[in-house]
C-alpha cells in the first residue's frame, strides 16, 4: 500500500447520497475509491476478504446496518459514519469511529473528517481500530457531543435530574444522563461510586479520613459508610 493513499469503500443505500460521497472521494487526492455498495451485507463479504483502510458508511441500511457491520469485523478498518440520525453519534464514537457526519454532507465537513486520519509514513497495522476498551467518555450536553478522556475526569456528581462532570481544567460538563449510566460507561478499575451523589476517579484520590475522600485537586467528598470498605479494596488500602 502507498503510505500516502487511503483506500476506501463507500456503503450507502441512497443512490444520490452514494454518488455525492463518491464525487467527494474523487475530489480528494489522498483517497482511492475501491468500490461502493448499496447494502451492508455485500460490503461485509467484501471487507472480510479484502484489505481496506477506510469505510465511509451510512448507518440505517437494508440487511445489516453500519454499526452492526463495524462490530462484526475482527480487524476493522477506520470507519466514518454518515447518517441523518443524530441519535447514533454516541454509539458511533464508542465503537471507535473516526468521525460521525450528519446529513446533508458538505465537502468541507467531509474533508474535516478525512483530516483526522493521518496515515503518512505509518504501517498498515496503524490504520486498524484499537480493539481495546475506549479511553474516553462520549456524552451529550444539550446539542453538543463531548469526547472526554478518562484521565481528564476528576469526579461526577448528581444535580437534580442532571449530572455534572468535573474536569481537570476545572471546567464542568452538564448532561441529563444518570449516575447509573455513568457507572456502566466508565471502567470500574478507574472509577468508583463512593456515594449516591458522587463517582470519583480512583487515580485522583489523595487521602481518606473518616468518611471523607480528598482529591488531588483539593475537593472533599463524602463517602457512604457502606461503600468505604470497597473503596479501600479498590485502592489496595488495609485498615489497621
Amino acid at each position: 500500500m502507498d503510505n500516502n493513499i487511503i483506500t476506501c469503500v463507500i456503503i450507502e443505500d441512497e443512490p444520490l447520497a452514494r454518488e455525492l460521497i463518491e464525487n467527494f472521494v474523487h475530489q480528494t487526492p489522498i483517497l482511492q475509491l475501491l468500490t461502493s455498495f448499496e447494502n451492508g451485507a455485500d460490503a461485509l463479504l467484501y471487507l472480510q476478504n479484502n484489505q481496506v483502510d477506510l469505510v465511509i458508511s451510512d448507518i440505517e441500511m437494508p440487511l445489516i446496518n453500519g454499526m452492526e457491520l463495524a462490530k462484526s469485523l475482527k480487524n476493522p478498518p477506520y470507519f466514518i459514519f454518515v447518517t441523518a440520525y443524530e441519535r447514533y453519534a454516541i454509539d458511533g464514537f464508542e465503537i471507535g469511529a473516526v468521525d460521525y457526519i450528519k446529513k446533508p454532507v458538505t465537502y468541507a465537513r467531509f474533508i474535516a473528517a478525512i483530516s483526522k486520519i493521518n496515515i503518512k509514513n505509518q504501517h498498515t497495522s496503524d490504520l486498524k481500530l484499537n480493539n481495546t476498551l475506549p479511553q474516553f467518555l462520549t456524552i451529550k450536553s444539550e446539542s453538543i457531543f463531548h469526547r472526554i478522556a478518562f484521565s481528564e475526569i476528576k469526579y461526577i456528581e448528581t444535580m437534580g435530574d442532571f449530572i455534572k462532570i468535573h474536569l481537570a481544567d476545572n471546567s464542568i460538563v452538564i448532561s441529563n444522563s444518570t449516575m447509573k449510566n455513568m457507572e456502566e460507561k466508565l471502567p470500574s478499575d478507574l472509577f468508583f461510586r463512593i456515594h449516591t451523589s458522587y463517582i470519583i476517579s480512583l487515580n485522583n484520590v489523595r487521602k481518606i479520613f473518616g468518611n471523607t475522600v480528598v482529591l488531588n485537586t483539593g475537593e472533599e467528598l463524602a463517602i457512604a459508610k457502606l461503600r468505604k470498605q470497597e473503596l479501600f479494596i479498590k485502592l489496595n488500602i488495609k485498615e489497621d
